[in-house]
């Protein structure tokens, strides 16, 4: 059967907010793969890796919202690690990711990344990550709630998925959903298709 993908309910479940209202960016940034860089072990092309990134209305506990872009890329290879950085700091340096504040200056967007992996980074059994900044007092190392627009302008929030792992592991509605991601559902006579069961997957 053919299934659509709902990308709110994916985001949302792996951030663990409320995603709102999500605008697809329809700009596409190219990293190059650097002249000296060995191509024996993949092929000389950016294709391991696809990258979508979005625009995200995001509700906050309080009733506000705040905008955030979110970095959603899929990569087969260890060695796409350095594509990553490339590509988050084309996002730090694009002054299209700010917005203009209530008192006229311009803010950077807060940054969410999901990577979802095709291959271990070397936690075991750790299907989903989450890497948030951790904000404490040196002397006292008291942990602070510390959120502002300093923190948010130059720290991201990560989500690390490691989809080898997602076979292992369905604990969760979270690590169901991610489910999909599960390459061995395949089809026998076309390797892009997926066979897909609702009754594997929650409500959502």
């Amino acid at each position: 059967m053919w299934a659509v993908f709902n990308y709110y309910s994916y985001l949302s479940a792996i951030i663990g907010e409320e995603v709102l209202e999500l605008n697809f960016s329809a700009r596409e940034h190219t990293i190059p793969i650097p002249p000296n860089a060995k191509r024996k072990k993949e092929p000389p092309t950016n294709y391991t890796v696809c990258r979508f990134d979005f625009t995200a209305q995001i509700a906050l506990p309080d009733g506000k919202q705040k905008t955030v872009l979110i970095e959603l890329q899929k990569a087969k290879l260890a060695s796409d690690i350095m594509r990553f950085r490339r590509y988050l700091g084309v996002h730090y340096q694009d002054s299209n990711n700010a917005y203009e504040s209530g008192d006229g200056r311009k803010k950077a967007r807060q940054i969410y990344c999901i990577f979802l992996l095709g291959h271990d980074i070397g936690i075991p059994d750790r299907p989903v990550i989450e890497v948030d900044a951790n904000v404490k007092d040196v002397t006292t190392k008291e942990h602070l709630d510390a959120t502002n627009e300093f923190i948010e302008s130059l720290h991201h929030r990560s989500w690390i998925v490691q989809t080898l792992q997602l076979k292992q592991r369905r604990r969760t509605d979270l690590e169901k959903l991610l489910g999909i991601f599960e390459q061995n559902n395949h089809t026998k006579m076309k390797q892009y298709l997926l066979n897909i069961n609702d009754d594997d997957f929650p409500e959502i």
